[in-house]
């Protein structure tokens, strides 16, 4: 992974306790929540911001993006689910709705399959929603998770400088976007690599600095399955110690 500027870990992702997200959607219900994913249309020269809104909710089983998306757009329903499920997440039996705000604006393009697999993650509850706000995204995502570079980081992350914001880019992009300027970049290789360093402080983000490049697929889904039941373990014992106080 590409990382500019590292933020700060003291806000965001990596504190407290790091919940599965099977445990997270029974216990908080997630179902309706909208999460919200920033990104960009191109129009000519122009960049426009567009609000990438993603819910999840009780009916027929579905997935539909709206929002005046074009063919590309639309194919990254299974772009995104194959991503998902090589990471071994299964989308719930959901109606999903994604809008790409505003929806009068002609949508193009495949880097929409990275913010609208982000918004499914953090309506999941495996990406925090606070610390996804502070980021512009863009990429597309290959069938095992890995991230695709597209065209139109430079002026994309121009805009996020404008905005305040950072960007996660794919990993091939990130020298092009760190053109734009003094921005945090996160430019994963991977789904995977990007959710274990936003999830994760330090010990997750020195491992994959270091071992990433050399790791297979399976190795990854063992690391993945490891970290997953540390946060069972952390569940529990949080419970534990909330029973232990009452008593």
């Amino acid at each position: 992974m590409i990382m500019t500027k590292r933020p700060d870990r003291n806000t965001g992702a990596g504190r407290g306790v790091h919940l599965h997200w099977h445990a997270v959607w029974w216990l908080s219900g997630y179902a309706g929540v909208v999460a919200r994913v920033r990104t960009v249309a191109f129009q000519g020269i122009e960049v426009l911001d567009i609000d990438v809104q993603v819910q999840m909710s009780g009916g027929i089983v579905a997935f539909t993006i709206v929002g005046l998306p074009d063919k590309a757009v639309a194919e990254s329903r299974e772009r995104v689910r194959s991503s998902l499920h090589a990471l071994g997440l299964g989308l719930p039996p959901k109606r999903i709705t994604v809008n790409l705000a505003p929806a009068d604006v002609l949508k193009e393009g495949s880097h929409f399959d990275l913010p609208i697999a982000l918004g499914l993650l953090t309506v999941m509850g495996v990406l925090p929603g606070d610390e996804i706000a502070r980021y512009v995204a863009l990429g597309e995502l290959a069938l095992d998770g890995s991230l695709t570079p597209v065209a139109g980081v430079l002026p994309a992350a121009v805009n996020a400088l404008a905005r305040e914001r950072g960007l996660i880019c794919p990993l091939a992009s990130g020298g092009e976007a760190a053109w734009a300027g003094d921005l945090d970049v996160l430019a994963p290789a991977s789904l995977l690599a990007l959710i274990n360093h936003i999830n994760s402080e330090a010990r997750t983000y020195c491992f994959y600095w270091i071992k990433y490049t050399t790791m297979t697929h399976a190795q990854h889904m063992c690391m993945l399955l490891f970290f997953e039941l540390c946060r069972d373990i952390g569940l529990i014992v949080f419970f534990l110690r909330i029973a232990s106080r009452n008593d």
